[in-house]
């Protein structure tokens, strides 16, 4: 039987539901919400970033790939731990997605510093690849 989407979890007018699953319903409703709008300014930013560096040939030195791999890599672990937060409620991976949060403000704001630090040494592929580069982090 089909139902409207705000059905699918919880119906709020029945009796039955209690307020902890119409509470439940909207944070879920309002997190999948959330993601899908973060992908969405993600998804377009980096497809743009993405076709103009090909367009333009950059490359990236390899420190600076590595750094954007290692933080590709954390980013989707946090982003599945906050998924199991909201399908499970475990606050001990709650706890783990707060922290790697911190650790990935931290990571993003070292990458900055070591870029700059290898544009101003040198080894940067040039100055299109630092404006790509600090374009990704930034995204």
């Amino acid at each position: 039987m089909w139902r409207p989407p705000g059905q699918v979890l919880v119906d709020p007018d029945q009796q039955r539901s209690s307020l902890a699953q119409r509470r439940k319903a909207r944070i879920l409703t309002e997190a999948a919400i959330d993601l899908e709008s973060a992908a969405s300014i993600v998804v377009y930013k980096l497809s743009r970033n993405a076709e103009r560096n090909l367009q333009s040939q950059v490359s990236f030195s390899e420190n600076g790939m590595k750094e954007l791999w290692g933080m590709h890599d954390l980013i989707t672990r946090n982003l599945e731990r906050a998924l199991t937060v909201l399908t499970t409620g475990d606050a001990n991976v709650a706890r783990q997605a707060a922290e790697t949060k911190g650790q990935i403000r931290e990571l993003e704001r070292r990458s900055h510093k070591r870029h700059l630090k290898r544009l101003h040494e040198g080894v940067a592929d040039g100055h299109n690849s630092s404006a790509a580069q600090l374009d990704v982090l930034d995204a």
